[in-house]
């Protein structure tokens, strides 16, 4: 054997298949699902649980509905803070719409008494980090 040159140990077409094999099993391991409405809208992508809300509310729940951000929120210009509805807001349908739920009859008591229900964001926005909801809402 000459130094420098590899001990082969396999015959030269069966190298070639095991490679040819291994690269095909690192591409199945590599390969991504098609993308789908699913997997683009994550239900919490955070690694982290959303914090305790004092109203359990669903964004999802609500679109699906057919209602667009801004049924609910103003976003003033430029676009980087959508503000929180107003419980008067909220009372427009849900005089109706699934008052018997503890959580209206709980919204409603922030309604009566003229409160803003005490939301806790659940983002920040990090320091040079731009961030606009402008291009979302035109989308």
């Amino acid at each position: 054997m000459k130094a420098g040159r590899p001990v082969r140990w396999t015959t030269p077409g069966s190298t070639l298949a095991a490679l040819v094999v291994s690269v095909a099993s690192l591409a199945a391991q590599q390969r991504t699902p098609p993308l789908t409405a699913k997997s683009v809208v994550a239900d919490n992508p955070s690694e982290h649980p959303s914090p305790l809300q004092p109203i359990s509310y669903s964004h999802k729940k609500h679109l699906a509905l057919g209602l667009e951000c801004k049924t609910c929120h103003t976003n003033p210009e430029p676009g980087k803070l959508m503000t929180f509805p107003d419980t008067a807001r909220c009372m427009q349908c849900h005089a109706t719409v699934a008052k018997d739920k503890p959580s209206i009859q709980k919204l409603a008591s922030y309604a009566k008494s003229n409160e803003a229900v005490p939301w806790v964001r659940v983002y920040t926005v990090l320091p040079g980090v731009a961030w606009s909801h402008r291009p979302h809402l035109q989308a």
